[in-house]
């Protein structure tokens, strides 16, 4: 603790540290204190602010229609509004923002509010540095810690000897560590994270003097499961601008409302590329249905590329600058999925520990992409018809309804008129999401795209593995023209970083490609084994090989999904020119 005595803060100079836009709102419901960002970013300043009423200052979408300010001062729980407006100064449309009210005591009462309010689009740094300060911290560390307590970003400051001096609300319940235990303690003791003893990012920035922002790593708290977070760091300075310790800010991703899931702007590999009739249509179509509010639902087997049409609507749309969020439905458990689309209240569910906004909610002002809608199970099915009909729902465990302005788009490679008919999808849900129906042609249905597939893979390929850039040598181009692509695009990228990798030279030749390119075994019936048959067999042996894949070639989970047991999806894997099934699986 020695370090910890010796360090002395000013809190005077915490508030304008942060980058968040704080507000004080004493019980008369007036401005009692603002900090250098809220002046910025409501372009009032302290002088003219202190005394107004706090909704002539604040001016967003809660002042008017959900004010939680009486809520609060009589005893109620802290708030978060997600993407909500906010007016700005010199007219213009109002800033998308994340606002958090939360109760300000004294004596164990309510005196008042702390509000901060967030740039959902430009989240940054909260507290760039701690600045040291004045002794006798009393009521003024107090009420400091109480303004750190309100804000939704874990917060805490060490000292040169690695010993947590501060420590907030947030950072608490993210450790699970009490207050009284994490302070004077070795911060890794505390934070017991991935990072800590490989590429601790405060270590980095005692070293290196530079902050650092959004470094992702995980945690693991005491007796909770693990969970990602982003740490940003800052140096903490006395007087004299010497640096004393470190300052770390902990923002949990889920709470984030995953901003890993926003489209990066512009950029090639966000946009579907080809010259065939086929793609020059569905591109044609992209530009007049852009910036409609109507559901899209792609279809086309797997690797067609269901998922860059879905993100380059959404780049073309004048939805581009709010989040494009994809939601993988076959990825998630049945029990999960409806948590994750519509988010939970706390204490819905075993390991519900707060207030979880789903991706609905995240994608708010955007674009929510479903993909493999197909997989969602029938009860979910029913609470998304609504959604898609009225744009709202409620939180799994809550009874509050929440609204959000966002667009669905949905791809499948299923046959989801199969699906209705045996009753596994329902029918008035396929109505809605196909409201505008896309279709992805196969590979093998456009030929005349693969030199510009090639060239376009190769190119990023080289981007991302660096070395000088490889081509293809004739032959190879003319076996690929001859090949069926049963994997389309996204096996042909698949064969293209083989050979990539695998060619020592310039020019890329069969010898480094696949072994199934260079010695091609065929089955029992004579034809290629890579090669799907150009009967009526071809659409089941697609099912099959999606349901494989989408398995990673394991046989129990594959059977499951054809709704057929083990034996019968091995003898339907022969008959197809599939092989057996590995063993083990």
């Amino acid at each position: 603790m020695k370090g910890a005595a010796r360090l002395k803060l000013d809190p005077s100079n915490i508030l304008d540290a942060i980058q968040e836009a704080i507000f004080i709102i004493d019980a008369d419901k007036r401005v009692a204190g603002m900090n250098s960002a809220a002046q910025a970013q409501t372009g009032w300043p302290a002088s003219e602010a202190i005394g107004r009423s706090c909704r002539e200052v604040v001016d967003c979408e809660a002042c008017h229609t959900d004010c939680p300010f009486s809520e609060i001062m009589a005893g109620g729980a802290s708030r978060r509004r997600f993407d909500i407006g906010q007016a700005v100064t010199g007219g213009g449309p109002p800033r998308r923002i994340c606002l958090s009210s939360s109760p300000l005591t004294s004596g164990g009462r309510v005196v008042g509010l702390i509000e901060s309010i967030r740039d959902v689009g430009h989240i940054h740094q909260l507290i760039a540095e701690l600045e040291q300060a004045r002794d006798g911290l009393g009521e003024e560390r107090t009420r400091v810690q109480a303004i750190l307590d309100s804000l939704p970003d874990g917060i805490y400051t060490i000292d040169s000897d690695w010993r947590i001096i501060t420590i907030n609300r947030a950072a608490c319940e993210i450790t699970g560590v009490a207050r009284d235990q994490a302070v004077g303690q070795f911060c890794y003791k505390v934070l017991n994270s991935d990072l800590c003893f490989t590429a601790c990012p405060l270590k980095k920035t005692l070293e290196s003097g530079e902050p650092i922002r959004d470094a992702e790593g995980s945690a693991t708290p005491a007796g909770r499961p693990s969970r990602r977070l982003l740490f940003s760091t800052a140096l903490l300075r006395d007087h004299a601008r010497a640096v004393q310790g470190g300052i770390e800010i902990i923002r949990d991703v889920e709470a984030l409302c995953h901003l890993v899931g926003r489209m990066p702007p512009g950029g090639d590999a966000s946009r579907v590329l080809g010259n065939d009739p086929k793609i020059l249509r569905i591109l044609n179509l992209s530009q007049l249905i852009k910036d409609s509010d109507s559901a899209v639902l792609i279809t086309g087997e797997s690797g067609t590329g269901k998922s860059m049409l879905a993100g380059e609507i959404h780049r073309l749309s004048r939805r581009r600058d709010f989040p494009f969020v994809k939601i993988s439905c076959a990825a998630l458990a049945e029990t999960l999925l409806e948590s994750e689309l519509f988010g939970h209240a706390k204490g819905a569910f075993t390991g519900a520990y707060r207030d979880k906004p789903g991706k609905f909610e995240a994608a708010g002002g955007g674009t929510v992409f479903l993909d493999e809608v197909g997989a969602i199970p029938l009860a979910t099915q029913v609470k998304l018809l609504r959604f898609i009909q009225d744009r709202e729902f409620e939180r799994v465990g809550s009874n509050t309804t929440v609204r959000v302005d966002v667009r669905v788009i949905a791809a499948t490679h299923r046959d989801l008129p199969r699906m209705i008919r045996e009753g596994r999808f329902r029918e008035d849900l396929f109505y809605r999401l196909a409201v505008i129906p896309v279709h992805m042609p196969p590979l093998r249905d456009r030929p005349g795209d693969l030199p510009v597939l090639v060239s376009r893979s190769l190119d990023r390929i080289r981007r991302r593995l660096g070395g000088d850039g490889k081509y293809l040598s004739p032959g190879v181009l003319e076996l690929f023209a001859r090949y069926d692509w049963p994997g389309n695009i996204r096996e042909l990228e698949n064969v293209l970083e083989h050979g990539y990798a695998c060619t020592p030279g310039q020019v890329i030749t069969t010898d480094g490609l696949p072994a199934f390119f260079q010695h091609p075994e065929p089955p029992a019936d004579g034809r290629r084994s890579d090669t799907p048959p150009a009967d009526g067999k071809r659409d089941e042996r697609q099912r099959v090989l999606d349901a494989l894949r989408q398995s990673g070639w394991k046989i129990l989970p594959a059977a499951r999904e054809l709704g057929v047991d083990r034996t019968t999806l091995w003898r339907k894997m022969k008959k197809l020119g599939l092989g057996g099934p590995q063993k083990g699986h």
